[in-house]
């Protein structure tokens, strides 16, 4: 389990499971994730599938906080503590991105959600035609 400080609207300082939700929500920060104004937490996710997804998983990690799925492109979230917890554990910008070091020792099942999470955000099998790519072939 790990404690997050929380931000103004989520005081009690909410500890999370080390599950595979949570796994996967810090893999999608990894990949697709951004902190704006030390308080939005915010995910690139032109899926609407995905969309829906990451409004379950937060509503269910985070349970007071208000999740703002409004946008074709994009979901994310307000909340100061939880914004700051995942730019300092995930890092910011994409040069700056990385596993947080947590993961390293954190159950197989939370391991598998991360992988998931970055796979879904930054990964990719085959062009829209079917046909793997240059990338994939590497992989």
């Amino acid at each position: 389990n790990i404690t997050l400080r929380g931000g103004q609207r989520n005081r009690e300082h909410p500890t999370v499971v080390c599950d595979f939700d949570f796994g996967f929500l810090c893999g999608m920060y990894a990949a697709e994730g951004y902190v704006s104004a030390n308080k939005n937490t915010t995910f690139a996710a032109s899926d609407s599938v995905t969309r829906k997804y990451l409004a379950d998983v937060i509503a269910k990690i985070f349970h007071k906080v208000y999740v703002k799925n409004n946008h074709k492109n994009y979901i994310g979230f307000c909340d100061a503590g939880i914004a700051q917890w995942f730019k300092a554990h995930c890092g910011h910008s994409a040069q700056n991105k990385r596993v947080p070091d947590f993961m390293f020792g954190a159950p197989e099942e939370c391991r598998r959600g991360f992988v998931a999470g970055f796979w879904l955000g930054d990964g990719r099998v085959h062009d829209k035609n079917g046909v793997p790519s240059d990338t994939d072939a590497c992989i």
